[in-house]
């Protein structure tokens, strides 16, 4: 996933928490995705927009990075993050560490 790895790296480098904690409440979600992807064009066919923050986190929303990344990518890493969270029982504000690999490991080009 070398799109969001390189999109979180860049919000890390810019100064982005790596420290995070979940939100699980679906509204409180979907408006924390509308205010990252405010006046934000959209993507082009085949790909997503990818926020740093993620949405489903507390510190998700305004002044998240976004960029364009395959929609590939894009599935896969929500796939691994809906996996780690049920795995896991990452409950509302658990803390996930998106900079350790001993705690998630959704940031990695694999």
């Amino acid at each position: 996933m070398p799109g969001i790895f390189d999109n979180i790296k860049s919000a890390i480098d810019d100064g982005a928490p790596t420290e995070l904690n979940r939100l699980t409440n679906k509204k409180m979600i979907d408006r924390k995705r509308r205010q990252a992807l405010k006046d934000t064009p959209k993507a082009n066919p085949g790909n997503s927009l990818n926020e740093h923050p993620f949405a489903s986190t507390q510190q998700g929303g305004s002044g998240a990075k976004v960029a364009e990344v395959p929609v590939t990518e894009q599935n896969r890493q929500g796939g691994k993050m809906s996996s780690f969270y049920q795995n896991n029982i990452v409950g509302d504000s658990t803390y996930i560490d998106t900079h350790s690999n001993k705690r998630i490991k959704i940031n990695s080009y694999e």
